[in-house]
């Protein structure tokens, strides 16, 4: 839902099509529903866009406004409900997710360069070395710059927000995969239109398949010989 808001954004600002913020409320309202407060993030990139482009006449904020007030209204109504027909579960129930700031649940720690860290687990080791010179090429190659600013601000809004955060987890900066996936996709882009397809492609297909070979890590997660993984206690009822 997070991805959805930010995709409906970016729809609503090539369209100007009024239905647009009311998607945009609906899927953010979905998102709090489903991450909590991160579910807020593309409000962020909106009003950076907006600082960047100098658009501070009403008609430019009452969007973002419509926006959010449907997002309350979607989001609202099932915290209303819990806390009048479950008050003490609900009331624990904010008070683990607010644990997750102050303490980490269940051992999830690290230090706060963690998820800088885990870029190579979430996206593979080439293209985790290959997002700055994307980050840098979509930025030089992109038309309207203040927008380009506001997607990298969501981006570091995540990663900064998390980091802060004493719980720690692998996926916990996916939500902005979407805008990650489109930098790098880009930059693929732009490498196919400067050679030849039908060279390029084998050499990309060769090139990640080589960077992200682990035989220690296919060892240990498949290995029948590895006693303490999912893969193999799974496996051993059909020797």
């Amino acid at each position: 839902y997070v991805s959805l808001s930010i995709w409906s954004w970016l729809e609503f600002l090539n369209s100007e099509k009024k239905k647009w913020i009311i998607v945009i409320g609906i899927f953010v309202g979905c998102a709090i529903l489903c991450k909590w407060l991160i579910g807020l993030l593309v409000f962020g990139g909106w009003g950076i866009y907006l600082i960047a482009e100098r658009k501070f006449y009403w008609s430019e904020i009452k969007a973002p406004l419509v926006s959010f007030v449907v997002a309350v209204a979607v989001a609202l109504p099932w915290q209303i409900y819990i806390f009048s027909a479950f008050p003490a579960e609900a009331a624990k129930s904010y008070e683990f997710n607010i644990q997750h700031f102050t303490m980490p649940v269940d051992g999830h720690d690290g230090p706060w360069y963690y998820h800088f860290e885990k870029l190579t687990y979430i996206y593979g080791t080439v293209f985790a070395f290959l997002l700055l010179p994307a980050l840098i090429l979509f930025y030089k190659k992109a038309k309207q710059k203040s927008l380009v600013w506001s997607l990298y601000g969501m981006v570091a809004a995540v990663f900064l927000f998390f980091s802060l955060t004493a719980t720690k987890a692998p996926m916990y900066t996916f939500c902005c995969g979407l805008l990650i996936f489109v930098v790098l996709a880009a930059m693929i882009d732009h490498v196919l239109s400067v050679i030849s397809i039908r060279v390029s492609i084998p050499i990309i297909i060769l090139f990640t398949a080589f960077f992200n070979f682990d035989l220690q890590k296919i060892k240990a997660d498949h290995s029948l010989q590895v006693d303490n993984n999912t893969h193999s206690i799974l496996l051993k009822g059909n020797r």
